[in-house]
Formats: structure tokens, sequence, C-alpha cells
């Protein structure tokens, strides 16, 4: 589907280890981030099943970019910055 080629992708490790390390728990913060700023046609989220980088995790790339020791607390603004999004900028 051509649409799918114009988003952004968003992939997070569900590889042992980070899967160990939290992964599970950042899916649905990203899942609530993609619905909170209406990001749903501009990205494509998915998980990955390991980046090789299992000291470093939980591991997360968003387009060309790989982030490593990604947490809840770190999460958010991952995210928004790379979409040069104000947290408080969402619909709400």
């Amino acid at each position: 589907m051509l649409e799918d080629n114009l988003k952004t992708p968003i992939y997070i490790c569900m590889g042992s280890s980070c899967f160990s390390k939290g992964s599970r728990n950042l899916v649905d913060i990203i899942n609530n981030l993609i619905e909170q700023y209406q990001l749903q046609s501009f990205i494509d989220f998915r998980g990955k099943r390991c980046f090789d980088k299992c000291a470093e995790g939980p591991n997360l790339q968003i387009g060309d970019t790989i982030y490593n020791h990604v947490t809840p607390e770190n999460i958010s603004s991952i995210i928004l910055n790379y979409f040069n999004i104000h947290e408080n900028s969402n619909s709400d």
C-alpha cells in the first residue's frame, strides 16, 4: 500500500532481553502517544524480533535512528522530539 510507504516506521525490539527489560510496557505507552497526538496517519508502529543490541535495551528505532535504554520515563520525549511535537500540542 503506497500510503504505508509515506509513514515513518517505528520498531520496538520484542526480543527476549528487551522484553524482560520492559519493552512490552513501552508498546502500550507508544500506542497511547500515537492516539493522543493523532499520529496514526504518520506512523507505522511494529514490533521487531531483535536489534542485536541486547545489552543496550530496550531498543527503539524511528526511521533510521536507533535509541537504546528506552524507558517509560524517556519514551515520550524521544517520540515527541523526533516528530517535533510540543507536549501541550495535543488535541485535548
